[in-house]
């Protein structure tokens, strides 16, 4: 397969101008993602799952958020979560890693 890419819609042979994402596009349609602006309110999107072990959950809360429903087994049984909980911070990064892992964005970063 050969690709011309034409410097306005005037010279296109399909009538409108290829700019470089199209080009790129057309070139490997197997690459293709949403943009910010394509998601709205209200998608969903299946994630594979992760599991925390609860070293590694102590471990980031000593670090970046030592409250002691994170860091100390025994406060964190009498709070109101009843054991040792993620930090929410911590989840950020994850949530991300795991819609990334999804393919959602492939092709658009």
């Amino acid at each position: 397969m050969s690709l011309a890419i034409y410097a306005s819609s005037e010279d296109s042979e399909l009538g409108f101008p290829l700019t470089e994402n199209f080009a790129f596009n057309y070139a490997f349609p197997m690459i293709s993602g949403k943009y910010i602006d394509d998601l709205s309110v209200g998608d969903t999107f299946e994630t594979g799952g992760i599991t925390l072990t609860e070293g590694a959950i102590i471990d980031f809360a000593l670090t970046y958020n030592p409250q002691p429903f994170h860091v100390d087994k025994v406060a964190a049984a009498a709070s109101i979560f009843g054991g040792t909980i993620a930090s929410g911070f911590q989840t950020i990064p994850l949530t991300f890693r795991l819609f990334r892992d999804t393919g959602v964005l492939t092709g658009t970063n």
